[in-house]
């Protein structure tokens, strides 16, 4: 999902982390300035990106459900809280600010802007947004050095997409169950995987023994979980393609 700008006036920022925007749709969009996802670690630096290019934000708001096993919400917690090292990693947890954001505009932004920790209160979101006090821009706008990348990709060859030998998945919600339906490329349906949890699923499609290229192992991976969270969300599921 990519950013959802509400008023330009509004000093609230809302951060959904791995929530599908459609459960927060019912939020006054008068009274947030954005509301976008933070899936990883890399995602707080965009944030910070995002602070000080709308620094009418003045609150951010973390809310919505959290990947097991990704921390990013106790991530930021910890940045707002702790700080960071002058090396720019966030004191508490792994996650390092990119080097193109200074840091002391890091502390600046953690200074000015408050955090509110609204995670497992998604129902509470929209009435405290509406009861935040304004306040003025804590700076002006300023945008930042992109990142620098390790290498330059003008010279090479466009990407083309590979037929897994493998075969293919077809993933889908029926009465709050997830079935993963694996077919072979050019036949019927080879087997049926069912179940709740998505990383119970995913266990027994490995030890199947199942042969997969790196990339389809990531994707059915990142599909399987958005089937869960949809089903803890309540919100329709529909599979991404490969």
């Amino acid at each position: 999902m990519g950013v959802i700008y509400g008023d330009e006036k509004a000093c609230a920022a809302v951060c959904i982390m791995w929530s599908p925007a459609e459960k927060f749709s019912h939020l006054d969009t008068s009274k947030f300035r954005l509301m976008g996802n933070l899936y990883s670690n890399n995602g707080i630096s965009k944030l910070i990106r995002s602070l000080y290019k709308h620094p009418q934000v003045r609150y951010v708001v973390l809310t919505g459900l959290e990947l097991g096993g990704t921390l990013v919400g106790d991530a930021l917690v910890n940045l707002f809280a702790n700080g960071v090292e002058d090396t720019g990693k966030i004191i508490g947890s792994k996650a390092v600010i990119e080097k193109e954001i200074p840091v002391s505009k890091v502390r600046l932004a953690i200074k000015e802007v408050k955090l509110i920790d609204m995670r497992k209160k998604d129902k509470d979101v929209n009435k405290l947004i509406k009861d935040l006090e304004w306040k003025p821009a804590f700076y002006e706008s300023t945008e930042f050095p992109e990142v620098t990348p390790f290498y330059k990709t003008d010279n090479l060859p466009a990407l083309k997409w590979v037929m897994d030998p493998g075969g293919y998945f077809v993933i889908r919600i029926e009465e709050q169950i997830i079935f993963v339906d694996h077919y072979a490329n050019e036949g019927p349906v080879l087997r049926i995987f069912e179940g709740k949890d998505a990383k119970e699923i995913y266990k027994r499609i490995v030890v199947s023994g199942i042969k997969l290229l790196p990339d389809h192992w990531a994707y059915l991976g990142a599909e399987l979980t958005r089937a869960q969270i949809a089903i803890k969300q309540s919100v329709d599921y529909i599979q991404d393609a490969a």
